[in-house]
C-alpha cells in the first residue's frame, strides 16, 4: 500500500475534492446569470461600469453598485469562451476548495473526513445553487478562516494585519 504520508494525503485530498465536486455540481439554473453576463459583456465592451440598472424594464435608471463585477466579467468570458457546461464545473470546483480548505484543521480518519466532506457538499451544494458569484465570497472567507485558524494555533498574528 502506500507508505509515504506525503503522496497518502496527495491521494485523501484529492478524492475528497473529487466527491465534492460531484456533491456541488448543479448545471447553470441560477435565475440571475443572465443578469451577471450581460453585466460582464457591458463591462468588458464599454470598459466602464454602469451607473444604472440599464438591463432591468422595472427599475430602468435606478442605482445600483455592483460588488461581483470581477466575477461578473469571469463568467462572461468563461461562458463565451468554454461554455456552461465548464462553468458549472469551475463553481463547483470553487466550491469544493472552499470546503476542503475549511475542514483542513480537522483530525479524523479518511471516513470520517469524507462523512464531513460529504455532509458539507451537500449542505453547500443546495446554498451554491450553481453557478452563483457568492460562491466565490464562499472561497474568500474558507480561506480567511484558515488564516484565522492557523494563526490561532501557531499564536503567530504576523498574518493578521493582511486580512481585510
Amino acid at each position: 500500500m502506500l507508505k509515504n504520508p506525503t503522496t497518502k494525503s496527495f491521494i485523501l485530498t484529492l478524492v475528497l475534492l473529487l466527491v465534492s465536486v460531484v456533491l456541488i455540481y448543479k448545471p447553470p439554473v441560477d435565475p440571475d446569470l443572465g443578469w451577471h453576463i450581460k453585466w460582464g459583456e457591458y463591462i468588458l465592451k464599454e470598459k466602464t461600469f454602469p451607473v444604472g440598472t440599464i438591463f432591468s424594464y422595472n427599475l430602468e435608471n435606478s442605482g445600483v453598485v455592483d460588488f461581483y463585477w470581477i466575477s461578473e466579467i469571469f463568467i462572461y468570458l468563461v461562458i463565451n469562451y468554454l461554455g456552461s457546461f465548464l462553468l458549472s464545473i469551475i463553481f463547483s470546483f470553487i466550491g469544493a476548495v472552499a470546503i476542503l480548505t475549511s475542514i483542513q484543521g480537522v483530525k479524523a480518519s479518511f471516513h470520517g473526513k469524507l462523512a464531513t466532506t460529504i455532509l458539507v457538499s451537500v449542505l453547500l451544494g443546495s446554498f451554491l445553487n450553481g453557478v452563483r458569484p457568492v460562491g466565490i465570497s464562499t472561497l474568500f472567507f474558507a480561506l480567511v478562516y484558515y488564516i484565522l485558524r492557523k494563526q490561532w494555533e501557531e499564536k503567530n498574528p504576523n498574518l493578521l494585519f493582511f486580512l481585510p
